[in-house]
């Protein structure tokens, strides 16, 4: 009878153990999927994450290069616009001199001068000419100046744009190395 008591205690020992192993066993399988299932998420989060870091490099690359164009293009602008209001001083002083010149003549024609009113004409058809291409070039000035402030707007709307980006990279960055 003892032997049949302690033959039943093993086998339920033994039924026992057996049943605390399996479930020892699905617990760390369990735990074991678990474990490999959030390192693939995390695996999976990172590759999306470095897609998309380098989705934002490419484009803070090409704005980049847009906001250089941009910049040598406003430079040009203002050069050109330099270049013009130089001809403009110089077509000034000319102008000045004709101008000049002219009321002379028409002074030495009304003390009696011969042959003086020919000049006159020419040099007044110098003047009128001279204004005329004065206009035209306050008017080429005026859309320079014009383009170059359009150009100038462009560009700075850029530039928050650029800076959202460089702090959205640092983020996501900083984020990719933790």
């Amino acid at each position: 009878m003892v032997y049949t008591i302690l033959s039943k205690t093993s086998a339920c020992s033994t039924e026992l153990i057996d049943r605390k192993q399996r479930q020892f066993e699905l617990l760390v399988s369990s735990k074991s999927l678990k474990i490999l299932e959030e390192k693939e998420s995390s695996l999976s989060q990172v590759k999306d994450l470095e897609v998309e870091l380098k989705s934002l490099q490419n484009l803070k690359l090409q704005l980049e290069e847009q906001l250089t164009s941009k910049d040598e293009t406003i430079v040009q602008m203002k050069n050109d616009k330099e270049m013009m209001q130089d001809k403009l001083s110089e077509i000034e002083r000319a102008l000045t001199e004709r101008e000049s010149e002219r009321d002379i003549l028409r002074k030495k024609s009304e003390e009696g001068e011969t042959g003086s009113s020919a000049q006159i004409a020419a040099l007044t058809l110098q003047v009128s000419n001279l204004q005329e291409h004065l206009e035209n070039l306050q008017v080429q000035k005026s859309q320079v100046e014009s383009q170059l402030e359009a150009k100038a707007i462009e560009a700075s709307e850029y530039l928050p744009q650029l800076e959202k980006l460089k702090e959205e990279l640092a983020t996501k960055t900083s984020h990719g190395q933790r």
